[in-house]
């Protein structure tokens, strides 16, 4: 199946057996287990910091496992919670379950295993009174039932019929379109690059994170401005070990709004120039991602903390003081974590005027 577990607390995943690990097609650990005592997740956690716990892990298992294993997003508080390994939102859908059984075809044909899927034979022997029963959405049942009486329009089917030459005409126009669009946007971005304050009675807070994909680590940071465009406050770290970029932005908003909810400001609107970011945050698309904590955690903390909060998307050049001071954080020592208020020091004031010392740009 393509089920995968996501980590709150670990109480119910099983190290050796489950599926947890946010990879690959079987998504269980490669290491032996051998005399090892351990058995649930939640022996992993260090929950003095709350953080996975780094020497023990490295002592239990491969390298491979390892760095998985320290790259998954945890949150003290959070339940796990089960979800679909091969969508990146986590979400199960007839698409991405018939791009698995054509990738297991394909895996099956290499290995030279004659494929079942156009088996005229299948669709009796299939026990469908049991399949019926199962507690599975409506949708995926439909789709193996498709599936199985060989319906699905398949390019050949579609080729038969003559929809196939219609169906490239659609494609190439299509594709026209999206090409033209994309340029309309570049050309609209390219005419909005002012950064701009907030409405009276609100702070504005940019955040950004900086990811170095070889040592996957990242730093993060943020700014604090008023109405007038005055900034206020200025923060800065980093996090060791991350797995992608949007894990880095993310996990930059969070620290941010954590910030922001201790300095206790009511109304904000919080600027990212992630798009996939406030997506993520003005939906519930990606809450069964592999962010999905994360995602969690900070819309329990707008809900709870702020009696307003905007999110919105700014370009790159509207969002270079938030980036400075986050490749600042990169270079700080780990886990010194600083925050300033106005009137800054020389060197982040710089840093908040969006001036970036040569070594960190």
């Amino acid at each position: 199946n393509g089920i995968v577990w996501r980590v709150g607390d670990g109480e119910n995943i099983n190290i050796w057996t489950d599926p947890w690990l946010p990879k690959g097609i079987s998504r269980i650990v490669t290491s032996i287990r051998g005399n090892n005592l351990l058995t649930k997740v939640v022996e992993l956690i260090d929950h003095v910091s709350y953080s996975w716990d780094e020497q023990l892990i490295k002592q239990t298992f491969y390298e491979e496992d390892a760095q998985t294993i320290l790259q998954i997003p945890i949150q003290e508080g959070a339940e796990d919670f089960l979800a679909w390994h091969f969508d990146k939102k986590g979400n199960f859908s007839v698409k991405s379950a018939y791009q698995v059984v054509l990738d297991t075809e394909a895996r099956e044909s290499e290995k030279g295993i004659p494929s079942t899927s156009h088996n005229p034979e299948i669709s009796t022997n299939l026990p469908w009174k049991k399949l019926w029963a199962l507690p599975l959405p409506c949708i995926f049942l439909h789709f193996l039932w498709r599936l199985a009486n060989n319906s699905l329009p398949l390019r050949t089917k579609l080729k038969r019929r003559g929809a196939l030459m219609k169906f490239f005409s659609y494609q190439l126009h299509l594709t026209e379109y999206c090409e033209v669009m994309t340029r309309r946007k570049k050309l609209k971005r390219s005419t909005q690059q002012v950064w701009s304050p907030p409405p009276t009675d609100f702070l504005k807070i940019n955040t950004d994170g900086a990811f170095i994909q070889s040592s996957c680590f990242v730093g993060w940071g943020f700014t604090v401005k008023n109405e007038h465009g005055e900034a206020l406050v200025a923060g800065a770290d980093n996090l060791k070990i991350v797995a992608d970029p949007l894990h880095a932005e993310t996990a930059a908003m969070l620290h941010t709004l954590q910030e922001a909810a201790r300095m206790e400001c009511h109304k904000v609107i919080l600027e990212t120039d992630a798009s996939t970011l406030k997506q993520a945050m003005t939906s519930n698309d990606y809450d069964n991602s592999s962010l999905g904590v994360l995602l969690r955690e900070m819309k329990a903390l707008i809900q709870y903390s702020f009696q307003r909060c905007k999110i919105e998307v700014c370009p790159r050049a509207c969002n270079v003081s938030a980036h400075c001071l986050a490749a600042f954080g990169m270079c700080m020592e780990q886990g010194s974590y600083h925050v300033w208020l106005d009137p800054f020091p020389d060197h982040v004031k710089d840093l908040v005027a969006g001036v970036c010392p040569a070594r960190l740009s």
